[in-house]
């Protein structure tokens, strides 16, 4: 939602219905967990589901699953920016590369998050979420067959 200023008289009203307003110093914000913690929480989610389809309107891991895949289709970006680099750089339009960094057609439509600034995720971190079972291809979850993607 749209966030605003609290006017002081709308302050003095929630404290006068008893609302603590005081930031606790131990409040670390949801969006602010460190990586590690994610994961862990992602394991104790696959541990009581049984699977790593988590919907993105999950109230602790849906922001984070979200941004996750986000950054994933930039990875995926990154790496076809990379890949056509090459093929222009030999010059007959084959790439003379590593083909295991060929990502292959990954059935995810890049237009659907078109955001341009987001950072790809690592290939330690995609290796991270594809043993827990993370599933970045959520296109396929809707046909039944998640798709874990390797870097």
């Amino acid at each position: 939602g749209k966030q605003g200023v609290l006017t002081p008289s709308r302050i003095q009203t929630l404290r006068d219905l008893g609302v603590d307003l005081e930031r606790k110093k131990d409040y670390v914000p949801n969006r602010c967990m460190a990586w590690e913690d994610r994961l862990q929480q992602l394991r104790d989610y696959k541990e009581e589901h049984g699977n790593c389809q988590i919907p993105i309107n999950h109230p602790t891991l849906g922001n984070f699953v979200k941004c996750t895949r986000k950054q994933y289709l930039a990875y995926e970006r990154q790496q076809r920016q990379l890949q056509e680099q090459q093929q222009q750089e030999n010059g007959d339009g084959t790439n003379r590369g590593n083909s295991e960094n060929n990502i292959g057609d990954s059935a995810i439509a890049v237009t659907k998050f078109p955001e341009k600034h987001v950072k790809p995720l690592s290939e330690e971190r995609i290796r991270q979420l594809n043993e827990i079972g993370f599933v970045f291809n959520t296109l396929s979850n809707r046909k039944g067959a998640g798709r874990h993607l390797q870097p």
